[in-house]
């Protein structure tokens, strides 16, 4: 089965493309393009794909996005941040 939000052909060897993207960029600019990813798919919301796909490619944006501000690690079941040096399970 075909993953549609991260498919395969966005990896080459060990490296997936977000990774290389990251590695080119700075970290200003690396939030800029996330920004920009979750801009361009809220933006086409139901004029392209099923919207649940559309939906799914903001969320895995959005995830990477949060996790390059500090303390953002987030537990989307309860809807809020989780604190530094805990785990889920804590």
């Amino acid at each position: 089965m075909s993953d549609a939000i991260n498919p395969s052909h966005y990896k080459q060897g060990d490296v997936e493309c977000i990774d290389a993207i990251k590695s080119a960029l700075s970290p200003e600019e690396y939030q800029g393009y996330l920004r920009g990813q979750c801009f361009k798919y809220l933006w086409r919301l139901g004029k392209k794909d099923d919207p649940n796909q559309e939906l799914g490619k903001v969320g895995w944006y959005l995830n990477r996005l949060m996790e390059t501000y500090p303390h953002t690690e987030y537990d989307f079941d309860k809807g809020e941040p989780i604190k530094v040096g805990m785990t889920k399970a804590q």
